[in-house]
């Protein structure tokens, strides 16, 4: 099995991501709390590798709980 894209809706920052292309190699770049290990950790979970926590599940979903974390426009921590 090869996987040749992923798309991911609600998993912790990534509020969308819309048919990221995977290559040999894919390389993930970018500054801190970008969001590079949790497309890691959702392909993760995709295979069967990672369970997912309820902070897993996003900012959106989670507002009326405790685990809650505020994020700017772009998905990223407060």
């Amino acid at each position: 099995m090869k996987l040749r894209n992923v798309s991911i809706d609600g998993f912790r920052s990534i509020r969308s991501l819309n048919s990221l292309n995977l290559g040999t190699p894919t390389i993930l770049a970018g500054h801190n709390d970008a969001g590079k290990s949790a497309i890691i950790d959702a392909i993760l979970m995709l295979l069967g590798s990672y369970k997912p926590t309820i902070e897993d599940l996003g900012a959106e979903r989670t507002r009326a709980g405790s685990c809650a974390s505020q994020r700017d426009e772009r998905g990223r921590r407060l």
